[in-house]
């Protein structure tokens, strides 16, 4: 797969199984063995570990070298990863220990010590509607709540912004939710301002970029090749910190707009429309 340096941005579209990961696979080989490109300056990005794995696997096992550092990671051990340099660099004064990524089950027992505390020591009640009074309880309630918190969060909402669009919709749902989002915010901002959740991670990291200039110079002098798999996976956060790394630069696409599993997760297949705004006017599809 010949893509010279300077190629620009593509999009190769195509059903499961038809080579779209082969296709980014050869691509970073034919960079790095033939045209010299230091494996350091590859970025292959994929929507789970274990999709990464086999991307890793796959480019290993063709390249004629080896290689010191993981070629392909997920999008949020990308992001911790800037956030973690990013510290090291001094850009993050407010996080005093290492960077540390909350775990789903992290996740729970915060949400679940914050519910548990309403209607206790004098403390009142969320507003909760009372059909979903035997729900406020159970495990399932709080996995809907951390993936409102995740969409809030991609969605760069305050616990006000929430509140108001629970007003706006007669959604009290949201209402009570907004007030359990500032508590959640306060937790994290004021006991654990070095954790930072799966969702909030990618938000972070592409504020870090926007907002350093230097730092994003250097991440585009590292970066000559940025490779995604599986781009219909992804939600809108993520097409935000693609275009920051890849806007109108040397960048390879997949996805198939049809098969879409992590819907649950946020993603956004119908943003595959917008992509020629996120990574140029002269980005190229082959299917």
């Amino acid at each position: 797969v010949e893509r010279p340096a300077g190629s620009g941005p593509l999009l190769v579209l195509g059903a499961p199984g038809t080579g779209k990961s082969t296709v980014l696979v050869e691509t970073a080989v034919e960079r790095i063995e033939r045209g010299g490109l230091d494996p350091a300056g590859v970025l292959l990005l994929a929507p789970s570990r274990l999709a990464a794995a086999a991307l890793r696997d796959a480019l290993s096992a063709r390249l004629e070298r080896t290689i010191s550092a993981a070629p392909a990671r997920t999008w949020a051990s990308y992001a911790f990863d800037v956030i973690r340099r990013a510290k090291a660099e001094g850009l993050l004064p407010h996080v005093t220990r290492a960077p540390k990524l909350l775990s789903g089950a992290e996740q729970d027992v915060i949400i679940k010590e914050l519910l548990g505390g309403h209607g206790q020591n004098g403390v009142p009640q969320l507003p909760w509607p009372e059909s979903l009074s035997l729900a406020l309880g159970t495990r399932g309630f709080r996995q809907e709540i951390r993936q409102l918190f995740d969409r809030v969060i991609e969605l760069g909402l305050a616990p006000a912004d929430l509140e108001d669009l629970g007003h706006r919709y007669d959604r009290q749902d949201w209402v009570a939710a907004a007030a359990l989002y500032a508590e959640y915010r306060d937790v994290l901002d004021l006991r654990m301002p070095e954790a930072f959740d799966p969702a909030g991670i990618i938000t972070t990291a592409t504020d870090i970029l926007v907002s350093e200039p230097q730092f994003l110079a250097a991440e585009h002098d590292r970066l000559q090749l940025v490779l995604v798999d599986d781009l219909q996976e992804a939600n809108g956060s993520i097409y935000r910190l693609l275009g920051i790394l890849a806007h109108g630069r040397d960048a390879v696409v997949t996805a198939s707009p049809d098969t879409v599993v992590q819907g649950f997760r946020g993603a956004r297949p119908d943003l595959l429309g917008e992509l020629r705004t996120v990574l140029g006017p002269d980005l190229e599809t082959a299917v």
